[in-house]
């Protein structure tokens, strides 16, 4: 049982997912809250979609195949960019940090992802 345990939608989007991922996403697990997007198993209409909307740029997805994870650490915060600058406009430092700590998190899950399946021999493209 992993230190951060999946909920059950996360649990039940990873576990329909190639036999390689679900152990990369348990280690990962191990060491940070992580949750698994819906957009992890996708349809060829959503696909479609996805490429029309610019979300993606090929029909061709590894998700198509379940070879392929979405996923974020949790609690998830999509503040970026524009956040960032509108609060630097303002003059407010607190809610700049807030958005510079959570670009960190973002880095340090990719880490961590990147490191286990470095170690683990699990191939991977991000």
């Amino acid at each position: 049982m992993p230190k951060y345990p999946y909920g059950k939608r996360s649990a039940d989007l990873l576990f329909q997912t190639n036999d390689r991922l679900p152990e990369l996403f348990l280690l990962v697990a191990d060491l940070m809250n992580t949750t698994i997007l819906p957009s992890t198993i996708r349809t060829k209409e959503q696909q479609a979609e996805f490429v029309k909307s610019g979300v993606s740029k090929t029909m061709n997805s590894k998700h198509l195949t379940r070879d392929a994870v979405d996923a974020a650490p949790w609690p998830v915060d999509w503040r970026v960019d524009k956040a960032l600058w509108k609060a630097f406009e303002k003059n407010d430092i607190k809610e700049a940090k807030e958005i510079v700590e959570n670009i960190k998190r973002w880095y340090e899950f990719v880490g961590i992802i990147k490191g286990i399946a470095h170690a683990k021999k699990i191939p991977i493209r991000h």
